[in-house]
């Protein structure tokens, strides 16, 4: 049997044969790698998790019937939650988090913004809140990246959104 050669990885974060979920999942692959790059947003050659995270704030504009209820928020993320590191173990990816996968920062974005009254103070503030916990990564959103698989890739980011979402509380309480 042929061992299948593996190409050199292009420049950027796009994976290539061998390297991303589009080539290593047989069955929905460019459906996977859709979710996993939050439409393709972690294919942006600089900052892709910023990018997925203005993307998730979009998200959150452009469906505001979907933010306005808590228990509806809490279903949403959920589920994406679950196909998330669903998605991870389909494509291969195993605990592994490649620049090009955001969907985790768009969930972390969802969490931050939870709960709280939908007004473009919150959904900023949320977004810059949000990346800031992702990357300073405080105790313990750097605990939760080393839980196994997908887990730990989106658990650091709803831990982050959490932190995000009391200060943005913090602030919303404090500004009136």
């Amino acid at each position: 049997m042929k061992k299948r050669s593996i190409n050199k990885r292009r420049a950027g974060n796009v994976p290539v044969r061998g390297e991303g979920a589009s080539l290593r999942c047989k069955k929905g692959g460019r459906i996977i790698t859709c979710f996993l790059s939050a439409c393709y947003t972690g294919y942006l050659p600089f900052m892709p998790g910023t990018f997925g995270s203005a993307f998730a704030s979009v998200l959150v504009f452009l469906f505001p019937v979907f933010f306005r209820s808590l228990p509806a928020v809490i279903v949403l993320i959920v589920l994406l939650t679950a196909a998330a590191v669903a998605a991870f173990d389909l494509a291969g990816l195993r605990g592994t988090d490649p620049g090009w996968v955001v969907v985790d920062e768009v969930i972390g974005s969802f969490v931050a913004v939870a709960g709280h009254r939908l007004s473009l103070f919150t959904v900023i503030g949320g977004f810059i809140l949000f990346r800031i916990f992702d990357i300073l990564k405080p105790f313990p959103v750097k605990h939760a990246e080393r839980l196994p698989g997908g887990y730990g890739v989106v658990a650091d980011d709803i831990v982050a959104g959490i932190y995000a979402s009391i200060f943005l509380f913090a602030g919303e309480y404090t500004l009136g």
